[in-house]
C-alpha cells in the first residue's frame, strides 16, 4: 500500500502511522478523509414516516430521550463501556439502541445481553440487528455513541451523526479526534472510561432545545465544509490529475 506514485491516508491519524512505519517518500503521502453523502445524510430529507417505521421496528417508547450506538457486535466497539456508562447514569426514563450485525459472535452478544440484565438494563436497552435505514435511526437519536476501544482510521459514525445534526459522543483516540470539535459538535472521552461518558450523556441530554438547535447547525456546517462525499472525489481526482501532469512532464 506504500509502494504507490501517490498513497492516500484516510486521517491524519493513518498518515502518521505510514510515515512512522513504512519507508516512504512523504511528498507522495495525501490525507484525503472519507466523505459523507449529503444526498442521503441530512435530516431535512428523513420523512417522519420512516423514523416512525423503524421506532415501531425496534418498539422504542415514546417521548423518551434515544441514546443510539452504531456498530458491529465486537468487542472493540465498546459496548460493555456504553453498558456500563448507563448504569452509572442512572436513569430510567431513557432508550438506547444498540445497532449493528453480529456477524457470528453470537457468544458475545448472548455476553453483552447477559450484563445488561445483570445491571438491571433490559427495559431501557435493546441491540437489534443490521438496519437499512441509517438516516432515520440517526433522526431518532438525542445522541450518538462510539465508544470504540481501539482507534478508528477514522470513523463513519461521528461523521453521520454531525452531517444528520447529531450530537455524538465519541472516544478521544484516533480518528474521531478529527473529526469532532469537543463540545462544540460533540464531546470526546477518554477511552474506556464510563465514568466520563456518563458524565458526557449527562451533559447531552440535558441540552436545552436552543442548546441543541445551535450544536446541530455547527455540526452540519462541519461536515459540509470538511468531510463531504463531493470533497472526497474532488480532491481524490486532484491526486490523479498531479500523477498525470509529473507523467507528461507538466
Amino acid at each position: 500500500m506504500a509502494k504507490g506514485e501517490r498513497v492516500i491516508a484516510i486521517s491524519e491519524f493513518i498518515a502518521d502511522y505510514t510515515r512512522n512505519n513504512f519507508d516512504i517518500d512523504l511528498r507522495n503521502l495525501v490525507t484525503i478523509p472519507r466523505g459523507v453523502d449529503l444526498d442521503k445524510f441530512h435530516p431535512e430529507l428523513v420523512k417522519p414516516e420512516r423514523a416512525i417505521n423503524l421506532a415501531n421496528q425496534w418498539r422504542i417508547p415514546d417521548g423518551v430521550p434515544i441514546i443510539l450506538m452504531p456498530g458491529r457486535v465486537s468487542k472493540i466497539k465498546g459496548h460493555h463501556v456504553l453498558i456500563d456508562a448507563l448504569e452509572k447514569l442512572g436513569r430510567r426514563d431513557i432508550f438506547c439502541v444498540m445497532v449493528g450485525p453480529n456477524q457470528g459472535r453470537n457468544e458475545f452478544q448472548d455476553e453483552l445481553e447477559k450484563t445488561i440484565e445483570d445491571k438491571n438494563l433490559s427495559g431501557i436497552v435493546r441491540i437489534v440487528d443490521s438496519c437499512d435505514d441509517m438516516p432515520s435511526a440517526y433522526s431518532l437519536a438525542s445522541v450518538v455513541v462510539a465508544p470504540s476501544t481501539i482507534a478508528e482510521g477514522l470513523g463513519r459514525v461521528p461523521l453521520e451523526a454531525q452531517a444528520m445534526g447529531r450530537p455524538v459522543i465519541a472516544s478521544d483516540y484516533g480518528g474521531f479526534r478529527e473529526t469532532i470539535i469537543n463540545r462544540q459538535t460533540g464531546w470526546l472521552f477518554p477511552v474506556g472510561d464510563s465514568d466520563a461518558l456518563a458524565e458526557s450523556l449527562r451533559q447531552a441530554l440535558s441540552m436545552t432545545d436552543d442548546q441543541r438547535a445551535q450544536l446541530a447547525t455547527r455540526a452540519i456546517n462541519h461536515v459540509q465544509q470538511n468531510f463531504t462525499k463531493a470533497k472526497m472525489c474532488n480532491d481524490t481526482m486532484d491526486v490523479y490529475a498531479d500523477i498525470l501532469r509529473a507523467r507528461m512532464g507538466g
